[in-house]
């Protein structure tokens, strides 16, 4: 074949083989075309292109061509066969380096979850010390109210029993678990200014492991009063939760007022954390315990309200089996 043959050929070959790494690589890149890697990984990669290079093109290195006299076609595919051999080990450090990654976010959204978990068991541990002395001091008003008292300390007590019943209302959802994460973060919305409100059917929430309500909740609502924080006004900091049933599906709802600007990417949530190395783990830690219920996760931001809408099938509880029975 003629010289105009060969390059043709030589043409649609490069363009095969360009087209076949494209469409390699695009399976492992992200959707944002991004690549977050590290040093190390960056530098292995450019050894490996490096000695790769080298040893295909060593045939131009000597000035007599003593591997190209008579033996031109051989040459071409030893470096033919080194530069696939080279393609395949790259590939492979790629699909190796994305293993590794995932299982470090896999350990990240782990680390969440455990701390969630955590969390839950300390404010169970003060919850219930609360709750002794919240019956402590319903037994100290009655020996007041026993009392000849002045109509001011009257008055005050009345005040401190609408308080404790205020309290003892927000325990009552159905679900321990649910009510010690809705009361650990209602005190704190509390002492730091924040109004939080909640609407929960708790009793929805018994098909669910008690890791993944303290995700799922934990996650939601610190991401919520960390941006309630960074809102002067006080009476600006709303925060409310809903928990409803409609048809089969599980409605979990968090609603915060923002202000300022919050970017949301394809229903992804883009926080302003300063931690970029665990950037956006809390909403990524909700998504993955829903995905485990075969639910899916929205968000949205309209007229200053972030609304985060969690939808996951019900399933049937063996008490509901009964019933239906």
């Amino acid at each position: 074949p003629g010289k105009a043959t060969k390059s043709i050929m030589l043409a649609a070959v490069y363009g095969a083989v360009f087209f076949l790494l494209w469409k390699l690589l695009q399976q492992h890149l992200p959707k944002d075309g991004k690549l977050n890697i590290s040093f190390k990984e960056y530098f292995s990669a450019a050894v490996i292109v490096i000695a790769v290079f080298a040893v295909s093109n060593l045939s131009f290195v000597s000035n007599a061509d003593t591997f190209a006299n008579g033996y031109a076609l051989e040459i071409g595919q030893i470096r033919t066969i080194v530069d696939l051999g080279g393609i395949a080990v790259l590939y492979a450090h790629l699909i190796q380096c994305g293993e590794l990654r995932v299982r470090r976010e896999l350990e990240a959204v782990q680390n969440v979850l455990q701390n969630q978990y955590v969390q839950y068991k300390q404010s169970r541990e003060s919850i219930d010390l609360i709750n002794y002395k919240y019956h402590d001091l319903k037994h100290q008003i009655a020996v007041l109210r026993s009392e000849t008292d002045p109509e001011k300390r009257n008055e005050f007590l009345n005040h401190m029993e609408d308080e404790i019943r205020q309290y003892e209302a927000q325990n009552k959802t159905g679900n321990k678990v649910l009510d010690t994460v809705l009361t650990s973060k209602s005190l704190y919305c509390a002492k730091h200014g924040i109004t939080f409100t909640c609407v929960a059917d708790g009793t929805l929430l018994d098909f669910m492991d008690i890791m993944d309500i303290c995700s799922i909740f934990g996650n939601a609502l610190d991401n919520a009063i960390e941006c309630e924080l960074k809102i002067a006004d006080k009476e600006k900091r709303l925060i409310h939760v809903t928990v409803s049933q409609q048809k089969n599906f599980l409605i979990l709802r968090f609603e915060n007022y923002y202000e300022g600007s919050l970017k949301v990417k394809e229903g992804r949530f883009l926080t302003t954390k300063k931690e970029k190395e665990f950037h956006g783990y809390g909403i990524k830690s909700i998504r993955y315990t829903v995905n485990k219920y075969d639910g899916a996760v929205s968000i949205d931001t309209k007229e200053n309200w972030f609304d985060l809408k969690i939808l996951i099938p019900m399933k049937k509880t063996a008490s509901d089996e009964v019933q239906n029975g």
